[in-house]
């Protein structure tokens, strides 16, 4: 066969585009090598080493403590490293408790020239004493077009609180033990802490499920500084408290404009001779053929599974919309809840919970699990 001029053609254009592609492609990667904070190649029309180059002092910013009665400022030291004028164009943030703005300028930062980022920190925008945001610039830089800081600081205390956690370490389930820690006012303001517990959407303080929280006033004879109000608040873990290890989150309401409430951490390891499946606070999905018995009903199956013979009674719903029943397991060491939907339930999603007893031996353990169901 005879290969003609235009075939010749058309096999030199084949090879000049897959030249193209493979090239394009090569130099796409080598543009996204460096981590996170990369972006597109430099334009064709300008060779790569007359681009702008972003070089900024940090990408993790501590900012130390700032006060509480008021926006502090820090700067953020930020160079041009390339050979042609680095233009920020924003700077983005994840929080307006932390914000950035680059220094006014025209013709951008020079090559080799040096400027900053104004970092504002809003105290009354941080829900408590510690802080850590990301702010994110934007340049004209080609390979790093988006810049990720992790911007951290500290508020001023208003109060000390000791220990600043609940720790719990191991308890023992069934146990009910007590962590009594002490808020004691730092300034000229006056402290109350008004009381103590979980918290809501709308920050609201409100009674905890797993923690009993009791606020005090201590006497006046008690206060480490004359004229600076002291209070106990005692925290209680709940023996219901499911086992494995927990960290639960709770608010302390106090008097101040800035601080209205305080998250606190309560943790800790619950041990137990059985385990629950799912284990709180994961909770029991009701699905369509959750139940092996019933797989038309939207059910599921709560298991019990211990290191010696068990038996479940006292079992309940918070509730109307769902039925719990007992059952025993193939061995002793094993027990089951079935749960179904109560008929004639209402479409919607469905957030409710089955308590009851495990006994094992002379030992009676509280449960409670939550149920989550979508009704069709």
């Amino acid at each position: 066969m005879r290969i003609r001029g235009v075939h010749v053609a058309f096999g030199v254009i084949a090879l000049i585009t897959l030249f193209v592609v493979f090239a394009a492609q090569r130099a796409g990667n080598e543009g996204e090598r460096g981590g996170g904070n990369v972006g597109q190649v430099p334009p064709a029309s300008k060779p790569a080493d007359q681009v702008p180059v972003i070089e900024v002092e940090t990408a993790e910013f501590d900012a130390g403590v700032i006060g509480n009665q008021g926006p502090s400022h820090r700067k953020l030291r930020v160079w041009n490293r390339g050979k042609a004028p680095l233009k920020i164009s924003d700077v983005r943030t994840t929080c307006a408790c932390t914000t950035g703005k680059p220094e006014p300028s025209e013709t951008g930062i020079l090559p080799g020239a040096e400027s900053y980022i104004d970092i504002t920190l809003d105290p009354f925008r941080i829900p408590g004493f510690h802080s850590k945001k990301t702010i994110t610039i934007l340049s004209n830089d080609p390979k790093h077009p988006m810049f990720d800081v992790s911007v951290s600081a500290r508020v001023e205390p208003e109060f000390d609180l000791v220990p600043e956690e609940a720790d719990f370490g191991e308890v023992q389930k069934g146990q009910s033990p007590v962590i009594t820690m002490i808020a004691r006012q730092r300034g000229d303001a006056p402290l109350e802490i008004k009381k103590a517990g979980q918290l809501s959407e709308d920050k609201e303080v409100i009674s905890h499920p797993a923690l009993e929280c009791v606020v005090e006033k201590r006497p006046e004879s008690n206060w480490a500084a004359a004229g600076h109000p002291e209070y106990a608040i005692a925290v209680r873990l709940s023996p219901a408290t499911p086992p494995g290890e927990f960290g639960l989150k709770f608010g302390i309401e106090t008097n101040f404009p800035r601080l209205p409430s305080v998250w606190c951490l309560a943790k800790g390891k619950v041990t137990a001779c059985y385990t629950l499946t799912p284990s709180p606070p994961s909770a029991l999905m009701l699905t369509k053929g959750g139940l092996k018995a019933a797989p038309e009903q939207i059910g599921g199956s709560l298991a019990v599974a211990a290191d010696r013979p068990i038996q479940l009674s006292d079992v309940n719903v918070e509730g109307e919309k769902i039925l719990a029943e007992p059952r025993t397991g193939e061995t002793p060491e094993k027990a089951y809840i079935d749960v179904r939907l109560a008929p004639g339930t209402a479409a919607g999603i469905l957030s409710q919970a089955v308590t009851f007893i495990v006994h094992a031996g002379d030992a009676q353990y509280p449960e409670r699990v939550p149920v989550r169901a979508l009704a069709k």
